[in-house]
C-alpha cells in the first residue's frame, strides 16, 4: 500500500479509472444489455478520486 503523500494527482486518476474498469467488467457479468458510462471524479486538494459509473438510456426503435 503507498501512503496517500506519496501518490501524484495522475496516479490518482489512473487508480480511480482502474478500479472502475474492473467494476464495469462485473457489471457487465451480470447485465450483459445494460450500456455504461464511466467517468472519474477527483477533487484539486486532494489525491483521492471516484470512478463514477451511470447508466445511459438508449431509446427503443418501436
Amino acid at each position: 500500500v503507498i501512503p496517500q503523500a506519496d501518490i501524484s494527482f495522475s496516479d490518482s486518476l489512473r487508480l480511480g479509472y482502474e478500479r472502475g474498469i474492473i467494476l464495469m467488467k462485473e457489471i457487465k457479468k451480470i447485465y450483459p444489455d445494460v450500456v455504461i458510462d464511466m467517468s472519474v471524479n477527483s477533487a484539486a486538494s486532494s489525491t483521492t478520486s471516484k470512478a463514477i459509473i451511470t447508466t445511459i438510456n438508449k431509446k427503443v426503435s418501436e
